[in-house]
């Protein structure tokens, strides 16, 4: 009867990483030169559990004085193939579920704003094209608004995006292999300097 209990247990919780999905949200706001940028976490996809402010920074927290580390080589090529496949990977795990975008702008001069209007509108035109035709968006808003009497600058940008746990598990064994080859890259190159210094200290001149 345990067996079947366990068995049981093991199956559901294979099931919920299965099926469960973290749901993420990146608001960012500017107004002038006053802006915050903060993450939401939510449960189920619609409950906001968790709210981490990624600017302003808190100043009051105390900065820890970190020991300086000992760089390792790198191997580029190996990085740039790994980070690769980690781009693949999330690229075909993301949903988009909300990506809404407004912009208000004025210089306080006419001409000046047409111009900027036109600028943003150019600049932004790629995202429908690249991003709602590659990746599902169940809510999608792109508005630009210029104000060509006062002198303004407001962005307004919501995004929410869901990754299956699954996906997220696959991502981060693809992160750990990558910091292991290039550790072992690392150590490698430090102790083949180490052995030829050692060829030299014993040599006879």
């Amino acid at each position: 009867m345990v067996i079947f209990i366990v068995i049981g247990i093991f199956l559901s919780a294979i099931l919920f990483i299965f099926c469960s999905k973290l749901t993420v949200g990146f608001i960012f706001k500017m107004d002038k030169l006053a802006c915050s940028a903060y993450v939401i976490i939510y449960l189920f996809g619609k409950i906001p559990a968790k709210k981490i402010t990624i600017y302003p920074v808190n100043k009051e927290k105390k900065k820890k004085i970190k020991p300086r580390k000992v760089r390792r080589k790198v191997d580029v090529n190996q990085l740039r193939k790994s980070l690769w496949v980690l781009v693949k990977l999330f690229y075909r795990s993301v949903f988009l579920r909300r990506f809404k975008l407004n912009i208000r702008a004025g210089t306080g001069d006419a001409s000046q704003t047409a111009l900027l209007y036109g600028l943003l509108w150019s600049f932004t035109s790629f995202i429908p094209g690249w991003l709602f035709n590659n990746f599902s968006v169940k809510e999608k808003e792109i508005r630009i608004e210029a104000d060509f009497d006062e002198k303004v600058w407001k962005v307004d940008f919501d995004c929410i995006f869901s990754l299956k746990i699954v996906n997220i598990i696959s991502i981060v064994r693809e992160i750990i292999k990558i910091y292991l080859k290039n550790r072992k890259g690392g150590d490698a190159g430090v102790r083949s300097s180490n052995r030829r210094s050692n060829d030299y200290s014993h040599a006879k001149y």
